[in-house]
């Protein structure tokens, strides 16, 4: 199966049991809610229903001959560094075990022990950089250079050392752990086995020296390399009880593992560490608790230096607490998205999706239910915000009634059924409000709640609803959402919506080395899905941090399991000396 294939199909055939935790503010509730509404009859669908085929690989005289390269750069220190202290903070949760290639939650690889490990590639992070963002910058690599659209060469720092710990014992990292670690990842069946799905080889060539190759030309060639689950483990450490499950927990990262487990964990810095004064910090203590409000009251209390939290406790610990600071990123991929199957009637018709969207305001949706933190996105996962649609493209899609009411007279007659997934009560409540909205401007609508498993199965893979609302579907990164979600013949194609020149622009997109013209595609893709109006992102998650004045160049990236930003944050002044 060629790789355009494999990727569209990729999710469909992992099925929800793969995904990925959601979010805190996206955390599945225990128990269904009862269905609040039913109608008097199942509408049949408008077609029939093809299952997902594959697409052809676009012929080799349209692919680019992209040859570049690029090596590491490490920044200087800043200005009145101060090294040394302890960086609090807390973790929502125990992980469910030590193996960073056998889960996906970041319990494990963003907060937990996957601090220890380093991967080939990583996303620049540090002040002045988008978040979230996917450039990818060099993180155990020196230098690689793009032999050819599916050859990469990549030649390895010459100064990594393992962690001083058994099994490894400091030995100096070669190019074999890098391949070792990839075939491992590669496993079948293991949650991380997708982000590699285009690379069909990795050789080691010399100690120092890979080979990467790839099935197909990919614009996104590295970001499965540089993903935070794509973490370089050691043989011996994997040898030792045939899994990472219990650990050692041995790695070439900023932190060493000091101890971990259910109550936290706490880690040192790594002296050895092959970013010459990196980390500025003397370690890390992660506490596990359980909600905003104790994290919050955690850091007002001085417990903590730095807490990710709900904006509301932002707002309210800035007010009583003037040396408290704080950043907001929005995660355009994550959210309450509202989806119409374009099979079923009345969503056939584009004037009706159309008219359904002009009925929504996600601006008034914001202010309602997450104190203007949310913004409408196609929930794409972007390389950076200024890839967006600019707010002034969304002006004409949504937010008038009248001209909704017109478009919808034709639905009139046609009941609706919308499917919602209960991943949390606000999400359930922003689905009641969406309905009301659509009531209000003449459609015959109910609202059916599921639990988060059928919600899967329903919308992401089987496409048995009329319309839904709830999270988007487990996918990482730009290219994978569009070709499984977007594309005609996708995998979670499952609103059966086919526009012949998306498809077009969906696979120039995949192939496009040149980053300007692949943000073109991107913005001309966006714009095509907004005016097809058969999925919309309409409150784009954000994710609010707070953290106390002396905590300096904290500056989070949150994408794709990120967390290199914990190496480059200092203290100014230790909490126990203010």
């Amino acid at each position: 199966m060629c790789w355009l294939a494999a990727v569209m199909a990729l999710a469909a055939c992992s099925g929800p049991e793969s995904t990925p935790t959601p979010p805190p503010s996206l955390t599945p509730t225990a128990t269904p809610a009862e269905i609040t509404a039913t109608a008097t009859a199942k509408p049949s669908p408008t077609i029939e229903r093809p299952a997902p085929t594959a697409i052809a690989s676009p012929a080799a005289t349209a692919t680019p001959e992209p040859i570049d390269s690029g090596a590491a750069v490490e920044a200087p220190a800043p200005d009145g560094l101060v090294r040394g202290g302890i960086l609090r903070f807390a973790a929502p949760g125990p992980p469910p075990h030590l193996d960073v290639h056998q889960t996906h939650v970041p319990l494990l690889t963003t907060w937990g022990a996957g601090l220890a490990y380093s991967r080939l590639f990583r996303f620049a992070t540090g002040s002045g950089a988008p978040s979230p963002n996917t450039i990818v910058e060099c993180d155990l690599c020196r230098s690689w250079r793009l032999l050819g659209p599916t050859t990469l060469e990549v030649t390895l720092r010459s100064n990594v050392r393992w962690h001083s710990l058994p099994p490894v014992d400091g030995r100096y990292l070669v190019a074999g752990d890098v391949a070792f670690s990839y075939e491992r990842q590669k496993t079948a069946g293991w949650p991380n086995a997708a982000l590699l799905v285009n690379v069909s080889g990795v050789e080691a060539l010399d100690d120092r020296t890979l080979l990467v190759t790839y099935l197909q030309p990919e614009a996104e060639f590295m970001q499965g390399l540089a993903d935070g689950h794509s973490k370089i483990v050691a043989r011996e450490a994997v040898e030792e009880h045939g899994d990472l499950l219990r650990g050692p927990t041995v790695g070439t990262g900023p932190w060493v593992v000091v101890r971990t487990g259910s109550e936290g964990a706490a880690y040192e810095a790594n002296a050895d560490y092959f970013e010459d004064g990196v980390p500025y910090l003397d370690g890390l203590d992660v506490q596990v608790v359980s909600g905003d409000d104790v994290s919050s009251a955690a850091l007002r209390n001085g417990l903590f230096d730095l807490a990710r939290v709900a904006y509301q406790e932002v707002a309210d610990a800035k007010q009583a607490f003037p040396g408290i600071e704080s950043s907001v990123h929005l995660d355009p991929g994550a959210g309450v998205e509202f989806v119409m199957n374009t099979s079923w009637k009345p969503f056939e018709s584009t004037d009706v999706r159309r008219g359904a969207l002009l009925a929504l305001n996600p601006w008034t949706m914001s202010k309602r239910f997450v104190d203007g933190q949310s913004a409408p996105t196609l929930g794409l996962r972007l390389p950076s915000p200024d890839w967006l649609l600019p707010r002034d493209d969304y002006g004409g899609a949504f937010a008038k009634p009248s001209e909704a009411r017109t478009l919808l007279a034709a639905a009139a007659d046609s009941p609706v059924i919308i499917t919602a997934g209960q991943f949390n009560e606000p999400m359930l409540a922003q689905a009641r409000f969406i309905v009301q909205s659509l009531s209000d401007a003449g459609m015959d609508v109910r609202l059916r709640e599921v639990s988060t498993r059928e919600y899967g199965d329903r919308v992401w893979v089987e496409g048995d609803f009329q319309a839904a609302i709830g999270a988007l579907p487990p996918v990482e990164s730009l290219t994978g959402g569009l070709l499984a979600v977007h594309h005609s013949r996708g995998g979670l194609n499952t609103t059966l919506h086919h526009v012949e020149e998306l498809d077009e622009l969906i696979e120039m997109q995949a192939r496009e080395f040149d980053p300007a013209r692949r943000k073109e595609h991107a913005l001309a893709i966006q714009r095509l899905i907004l005016s097809h109006a058969y999925r919309v992102n309409l409150s784009a998650y954000a994710e609010n941090w707070m953290w106390w004045d002396y905590v300096e160049d904290f500056a989070p990236n949150i994408a794709r399991g990120e967390n290199h930003f914990f190496a480059t944050t200092w203290l100014s002044s230790r909490p126990e000396e203010k």
